[in-house]
């Protein structure tokens, strides 16, 4: 059986779309899929007594794969739904905020980025083992925060990440045991520099050009190649 659609004041955190035509929506309330042909809408919602049932209520990520499997990060925990309709859960539970995932991307290979609210995740799905990457204010090529709001990774497969409140970092390099990023932020005497370092969205245009969505900052673009930011 179908459910309703969201309602006019439910809040939506996250769209999308999958290789099957479906609309994946992350609410507050909940996994919800719409079938854009019949309008049907599908809710998966978290039950404490089924341990196959999604971690948790609050959506906050989606991303659709290379195997188009559907990752879901919640408040508390990653998800990765199976054709059956259930879930495979991972990181519940883990400390200091590694287990809100509030962003996912791929590597380029078969393993993933998550972004979330204590480091950069690299996941290795075959093995299920992680890796955190924290900031390190003694690693000056660290990540600038560990509250990380989204990930984008571009056409040469760069991984853009976008902080909640220092700016954005680009990868530029990383082993088992460290990265190296090079830093965006907002500097007031510079007018080719972010301009504000809460980054809430990140894309690219056919152009190669990189637009970066700020919460008070208005809209950047930058050259990935000269990485100076213009509005």
């Amino acid at each position: 059986d179908y459910d309703e659609p969201p309602a006019a004041d439910q809040q939506i955190n996250v769209l999308q779309g999958d290789s099957g035509g479906n609309l994946w929506i992350g609410t507050e309330q909940g996994l919800k899929r719409l079938d854009p042909q019949t309008g049907g809408v599908l809710t998966f919602r978290h039950d404490p007594d089924q341990v196959d049932s999604i971690s948790n209520d609050e959506v906050l990520s989606l991303f659709e794969d290379d195997a188009n499997r559907l990752w879901v990060g919640t408040a508390n925990g990653l998800n990765r739904l199976e054709q059956d309709g259930s879930f495979t859960r991972y990181l519940t539970g883990v400390s200091s905020g590694v287990s809100t995932i509030t962003a996912i991307a791929s590597d380029g290979s078969e393993k993933l980025w998550f972004g979330s609210h204590g480091g950069l995740i690299h996941f290795d799905p075959a093995e299920s083992t992680y890796r955190v990457f924290r900031n390190n204010p003694n690693k000056p090529h660290s990540l600038g925060s560990n509250r990380i709001s989204v990930l984008f990774s571009d056409d040469c497969g760069r991984l853009w990440i976008g902080l909640e409140d220092m700016g954005m970092d680009l990868l530029t390099d990383f082993s088992e045991d460290s990265l190296q990023v090079v830093s965006f932020e907002h500097m007031a005497y510079d007018p080719q520099s972010l301009s504000h370092n809460a980054v809430q969205v990140i894309t690219q245009d056919k152009g190669g050009l990189i637009w970066v969505g700020t919460g008070g900052g208005g809209v950047n673009k930058a050259n990935p190649e000269t990485r100076a930011f213009g509005y």
